[in-house]
C-alpha cells in the first residue's frame, strides 16, 4: 500500500492560526494606541509650555517700568560673537507677577539671555533685594532676536538695540528659534509699558 501524503491544513489548524494572529493584531493595536496617546500628550505638553512661556514673556515686557530718578534702565542689546553669530539680550524691571515677586508693589529685574549651551534663560531677581532664580525659557535655540520700535522717532523703523533710563520702546518684537518648538518661533509683538 502506498502511503498517503497529507496536503493543506485541517480546519482546526486554520482556526488556531487565525486565533493566534487575531491576538497578536489586538496586542499590536493596543501598543500602537498607547504610543499614539503618549506622542499626543507630549505634543500637547510642549504646546502648553510654549504658550505659557510666550504669555510670561509678553506680560513681563508689557509691564516694564523705568524709575522716576533715572536709576532704572531698559537695556536691549544685540551681541555679536565670532563663531556664534549675533543674538539679543534684554535687561529690564517689571511689575508683572513673576515666580520671585507677585502682587502689590512687587518688582522684578528680568534678564533674558542666551547661554553658551544654546539655551535661553530668564534670571529673575526680586527687588529691592530678594530671591534670585534662573528660569529656563527654551532649549536648543538657534536664534534669539529682539528688536524695538520707538514712539518718539519720526522715522518708523525697527532698531536692534534699545538702552534708556528715560524712555521705554513703544513695541518689542521677540523671536526665538528653538529646534524642537515651532510655537516659540512665531514672532511675539508686545506693546511695552503703559501703551496698552
Amino acid at each position: 500500500m502506498i502511503p498517503r501524503t497529507r496536503r493543506g491544513m485541517t480546519l482546526l489548524e486554520v482556526i488556531v492560526a487565525l486565533t493566534i494572529a487575531g491576538i497578536a493584531l489586538a496586542a499590536g493595536a493596543s501598543v500602537l494606541g498607547f504610543l499614539t496617546d503618549q506622542q499626543t500628550r507630549a505634543i500637547a505638553d510642549s504646546v502648553a509650555r510654549s504658550a505659557s512661556v510666550r504669555e510670561s514673556l509678553r506680560q513681563w515686557i508689557a509691564d516694564a517700568e523705568l524709575g522716576t530718578a533715572g536709576d532704572v534702565r531698559f537695556v536691549g542689546a544685540r551681541i555679536v560673537e565670532p563663531g556664534r553669530g549675533s543674538y539679543s539680550s534684554l535687561d529690564f524691571i517689571t511689575n508683572a507677577p513673576t515666580p520671585v515677586a507677585a502682587g502689590g508693589d512687587a518688582h522684578t529685574r528680568v534678564r533674558l539671555m542666551l547661554t553658551g549651551d544654546s539655551k535661553i534663560v530668564a534670571v529673575l531677581s526680586a527687588l529691592p533685594a530678594g530671591e534670585t532664580i534662573e528660569l529656563p525659557i527654551a532649549d536648543s535655540v538657534s536664534a534669539f532676536d529682539v528688536r524695538y520700535r520707538g514712539s518718539i522717532s519720526r522715522e518708523a523703523r525697527w532698531l536692534d538695540s534699545w538702552t534708556s533710563s528715560s524712555v521705554l520702546p513703544a513695541v518689542a518684537e521677540v523671536r526665538i528659534h528653538a529646534k524642537a518648538d515651532g510655537l516659540l518661533a512665531l514672532p511675539l509683538v508686545i506693546l511695552v509699558g503703559e501703551r496698552r
